[in-house]
């Protein structure tokens, strides 16, 4: 079947309707242009959302020293993860510097309870310790000794109250070699009184299992505790830290100081805090405040002395 050509009448409507429907074309492929134009570049979207994650890529050109300065300025923004990731690529550097900061990084992750489930938490700490304790040898490092311990400490944590007891040992070790080199590191002093702490709440019970099972439990105080964090508290005066405060607010209610614990309390529910762990520590000083109401803090003035920032007791070692 053979089809029939055009007619000339057929011809002419469809030029004539080509003329016609052309400017519309023309019209709409410009608007389409400008609206086009006008959309922000996704890549500084992007950029915008992580000012890290263009640069923080395995095959980057920046020198060690570059990529350092990038994971430091992530780390006082809380970005851990990207620290982490900044950070990885050199963890088989051998370079002393990018250790310690990766194993920071994995800490500060390892303690985010609601993101991160406990086996995670756990492999994060894990990675820490091995990338620690397994490393070459270095030079004494103030930084590299505390990590060493806070590492250790809470990866003895996560094994149980038993095998934390039993790390206490060498944890102090380390922070003490930290403490030499670097006397003015209130995070040394603010882990050495937490770890004091902590095993005061350690009931009858817990310490006799612990002491049949595994040995006599280090000899610490509610004291040694005080005087650990108040040197921390008295260091960290300038950038106050919360839950300093509130634990040596507990161990003055505990020790039956109340006017000097509605002291350290009522700083740490005054001040404003700036992260989770800061929010917790300030409510729980609330609480701790409202059981104080209960007793006569005038005649404590009287008989414990003002003002509060004394030098404390040196710890026993």
């Amino acid at each position: 079947m053979m089809i029939a050509p055009p007619t000339k009448t057929l011809i002419k409507k469809i030029a004539s309707r080509t003329v016609q429907i052309f400017p519309m074309l023309l019209a709409i492929s410009d608007n389409a242009a400008q609206n086009f134009a006008a959309l922000p570049d996704l890549r500084d979207l992007n950029h915008g959302h992580n000012p890290y994650v263009s640069e923080h890529k395995y095959w980057t050109t920046r020198s060690t020293s570059e990529v350092i300065d990038m994971a430091d300025r992530a780390y006082k923004e809380e970005q851990y993860l990207d620290v982490y990731e900044l950070l990885n690529r050199f963890k088989h550097s051998d370079n002393i510097e990018v250790q310690w900061r990766i194993a920071r990084s994995l800490y500060k992750l390892s303690q985010e309870e609601h993101t991160y489930p406990t086996h995670i938490r756990k492999e994060m700490i894990t990675e820490a310790y091995d990338l620690l304790f397994t490393a070459n040898d270095f030079e004494p490092n103030p930084n590299i000794y505390k990590w060493m311990a806070i590492v250790l400490d809470t990866k003895s944590g996560f094994d149980g109250l038993d095998k934390r007891v039993l790390a206490y040992p060498q944890v102090k070790i380390l922070l003490k070699k930290a403490i030499k080199m670097n006397p003015d590191d209130s995070t040394c002093y603010y882990i050495l009184g937490k770890w004091c702490f902590d095993m005061s709440h350690m009931n009858w019970v817990q310490r006799m299992f612990t002491k049949v099972m595994f040995g006599p439990v280090p000899d610490t105080s509610l004291q040694e505790a005080y005087d650990y964090l108040l040197r921390s508290y008295q260091i960290k005066q300038d950038n106050y830290y919360i839950p300093i405060m509130y634990m040596l607010g507990e161990i003055c209610y505990r020790l039956k100081q109340y006017f000097r614990a509605e002291f350290y309390l009522k700083s740490a529910t005054v001040l404003p805090p700036r992260t989770k762990f800061e929010y917790e520590c300030m409510y729980k000083s609330k609480r701790l405040l409202d059981k104080l109401e209960l007793y006569n803090l005038a005649k404590e003035a009287v008989l414990f002395e003002y003002p509060f920032n004394i030098t404390p007791n040196t710890p026993n070692d």
